[in-house]
């Protein structure tokens, strides 16, 4: 017959009492006593809870097995601690839920939150709209009583105003009345001629003298016409006249023709050659020149040529007429130096290669050495470096090739690039100082020129067609052309240091500008008796 439950759990227990000893007895005790610490400390927390409406946490306890530090002892020689938490439980069942509510109530709660916050809202927005009214009431209060101490403006009543405080009835002396309202009168009349600027140096004249100063009223006076003092002590007489600030117009006048002189130069401006390069200045055309360099460096030029002359860049800016066109080295111009042109084209890609900040090439050989400039292109990362040049290239027309000079597009490297700006700046400069030279040298010429001696300045224009008014059709094919060519003679006239100038311009048929042209002009132009005669 088999055993029950109860006999199979007694009999577990004898074997497990005959292996371990008394260590379940131990157990059970120790299982107990939990059991009832457990049950204490929920209690507590149970209590705690509806009172402090929180969750209190106890602290943690720990417990050691010995059976199984023994254990560990045995075979890690170290004990193994066994921590219990102990979390208290909000409801019996230990099940933890959401708490319900009823609806009435949460759309209370909700309500009573939305209307305390709306509350708070209309406080603030009260306290603002206080402050706002105290301090309109605060400014209001100020302008009043700045009302009320204004000062009387009718001169009467300041007459009665002065008689009362002195203890004295208006209506017991008239005349006296009278006399105040008088001055009140003169000195507000004084004061408002004297608040124009314009209309001030008379009338200051006129109450400024003599009694004033022996009876010791300037002061006084200076305080009712709102007028300093000082500038009433500096009026000595009746019949001083104002002091105007002069600009020395003479001086002006005369500094502004040197400048305008020193444009007009050949080395600071060039005349553009085209009937429609003017510009109207006035009621009077004038012809457009091209200034050769920026303005700031034509003033350092200007002051280093007159030494004693003081001027500054804003003034000779204001100077410059207005026919004198700024330079721009970009823009369009006709009859150029091609040494220059073909500098300006290379100065032009060192610019934007970042090696220099200029584009005037006159400019760059003043600041910079041929040896900084191949310095800074040996530095430059581009192996192909593309510049533009002036160069006569081959061009086919009606089956025949001709010469056209035109600006082509090249490419070299770093090295040949650099060889090639050393070289064009050798040439350059060398060409520069035979420009300069030229131009000090004919300007020393034209202030020292011998009597009896001319100057003769010539150029060829250029070739213009010539039509018909009435012509046939076939006229339209067969053009004539003639060539126009300027010719300026200096010279001085006898008793008179100033240099002279005629104006001439041959018109002919022959369209070739060559040596055997120019010398058939000179021979017309200057007369075989020239030595002999003067000119007038």
């Amino acid at each position: 017959m088999g055993k029950s439950r109860a006999e199979i759990q007694k009999a577990y227990r004898d074997r497990k009492k005959e292996k371990d000893g008394n260590a379940p007895i131990e157990e059970k005790t120790r299982t107990e006593k939990d059991e009832n610490t457990t049950v204490h400390g929920k209690k507590r927390a149970k209590d705690r809870v509806p009172q402090n409406d929180k969750d209190e946490v106890p602290e943690c306890s720990t417990r050691s097995n010995t059976q199984q530090q023994q254990q560990q002892q045995q075979q890690q020689q170290q004990p193994l601690m066994l921590v219990k938490l102990n979390f208290p439980l909000k409801s019996k069942n230990k099940i933890q839920t959401r708490k319900r509510t009823s609806r009435a109530v949460a759309k209370a709660n909700y309500k009573i939150n939305k209307m305390t916050q709306k509350i708070q809202e209309l406080k603030r927005r009260n306290w603002t709209i206080t402050k706002r009214l105290q301090r309109r009431m605060a400014r209001e209060n100020k302008d009043n009583k700045n009302n009320l101490e204004k000062p009387i403006s009718s001169p009467m009543r300041k007459a009665n105003k002065d008689l009362r405080e002195a203890n004295l009835s208006p209506t017991k002396y008239p005349d006296l009345q009278k006399k105040l309202t008088y001055h009140n009168c003169l000195i507000s009349e004084i004061k408002e001629s004297v608040s124009h600027e314009k209309n001030k140096f008379p009338v200051l004249q006129v109450i400024t003298g003599k009694a004033i100063r022996d009876h010791k009223c300037i002061r006084r006076l200076s305080y009712d016409i709102k007028v300093n003092r000082k500038q009433l002590m500096k009026i000595k007489s009746k019949r001083e006249k104002e002091k105007k600030k002069t600009r020395m117009k003479a001086a002006r006048e005369d500094l502004r023709s040197k400048v305008i002189v020193f444009l007009e130069r050949d080395d600071n401006s060039t005349c553009l050659p085209g009937k429609r390069d003017n510009k109207k200045d006035g009621k009077e055309k004038k012809q457009k020149r091209v200034l050769n360099d920026y303005l700031d460096n034509l003033h350092q030029k200007f002051l280093s040529e007159n030494v004693l002359t003081k001027l500054s860049v804003s003034v000779f800016r204001r100077f410059r007429p207005a026919n004198y066109v700024l330079a721009s080295f970009g823009n369009r111009r006709t009859c150029l130096c091609q040494r220059h042109q073909n500098m300006a084209l290379k100065v032009r890609t060192l610019k934007a290669l970042n090696i220099t900040t200029t584009s005037n090439p006159d400019q760059l050989i003043r600041q910079m050495t041929d040896d900084e400039v191949l310095a800074k292109i040996t530095e430059l990362e581009d192996e192909k470096i593309k510049y533009s040049e002036l160069k006569r290239i081959d061009v086919e027309e009606k089956g025949m090739m001709k010469k056209r000079m035109n600006v082509v597009q090249c490419e070299a490297n770093r090295q040949e690039f650099g060889t090639l700006i050393r070289t064009l700046l050798n040439e350059f400069r060398a060409h520069v100082y035979r420009v300069q030279t030229q131009y000090e040298q004919i300007r020393t010429l034209k202030e020292n020129l011998p009597k009896y001696n001319v100057i003769c300045q010539m150029d060829f224009a250029e070739n213009y067609s010539c039509v018909h008014a009435d012509e046939v059709q076939s006229a339209y094919f067969d053009k004539a052309s003639i060539t126009l060519h300027p010719v300026v003679l200096y010279y001085k006239v006898d008793g008179d240091i100033n240099l002279h100038h005629k104006s001439f311009v041959f018109v002919s048929d022959e369209p070739g500008h060559n040596s055997s042209t120019v010398y058939a002009f000179i021979k017309d132009l200057i007369p075989k008796d020239f030595a002999n005669s003067s000119w007038n």
